[in-house]
């Protein structure tokens, strides 16, 4: 048995050795630290204001990683007429708009909040209410050399190493720890150069976490 600690600023990059190492019959993830610097809201996003003189009035939230206490920070305050509230009986953020002006919110940030456009309008009523954000939930740890032809992920050949559900704030460095994953199958020559490693989302998508490093501990024998 040998514990290797890999070190990458790159999410998906290759990691070589400088020395091969013996060949890889099974591993298992010990624990992994990251950041969640990774975008939900991947461009700047918009909320417009109409003028009694029907001019626009355009103020930008900036793209980076947002939960629902993070955006409503952010939201309050860019008119007069927004406030927010969070934790809310009827939701987990609430807007709410005061006076008569139209205020429209632009459709990255739109999507952002999570509502269908063919129920809601983009134009905020007196209170809109938000329950869930686009966020991803979960981080998908691979590894290439896992045996797919003996590890499943449902019902489907996979190379999948660990899952870990996504917590802390945005920024955060978050460490994770694995007691309850088993060793896995892997296939590889007698001599091992490098070791592949990935992040993704459940539709298998990489997380870019924006050059911040990710520490992974392997056991493998």
């Amino acid at each position: 048995m040998v514990v290797l600690t890999i070190v990458t600023n790159k999410n998906g990059e290759t990691v070589y050795f400088e020395e091969p190492i013996p060949k890889i019959n099974y591993m298992k993830i010990l624990s992994c630290s990251l950041y969640n610097s990774w975008y939900n809201l991947e461009k700047t996003g918009s909320i417009v204001k109409i003028t009694d003189e029907n001019n626009r009035i355009i103020k930008n939230v900036p793209p980076g990683h947002y939960n629902l206490k993070v955006l409503a920070e952010k939201i309050f305050g860019l008119y007069d007429e927004l406030s927010t509230e969070t934790n809310q009986p009827t939701g987990q953020l609430v807007i709410r708009k005061e006076g008569s002006k139209d205020v429209l919110v632009g459709q990255r940030l739109f999507s952002l909040f999570n509502l269908d456009p063919n129920v809601v309008s983009p134009t905020l009523d007196s209170t809109t209410t938000i329950k869930k954000i686009k966020y991803e939930t979960a981080y998908f740890i691979h590894c290439d050399i896992i045996d797919r032809t003996k590890n499943f992920l449902n019902g489907k050949r996979s190379d999948l190493l660990a899952k870990f559900d996504v917590k802390g704030e945005p920024y955060e460095k978050v460490n994770y720890s694995s007691t309850e994953y088993l060793m896995r199958d892997c296939s590889t020559d007698d001599y091992v150069n490098s070791i592949p490693l990935s992040v993704r989302d459940e539709n298998g998508k990489l997380f870019d976490f924006k050059g911040m490093p990710l520490e992974f501990e392997l056991q493998i024998d």
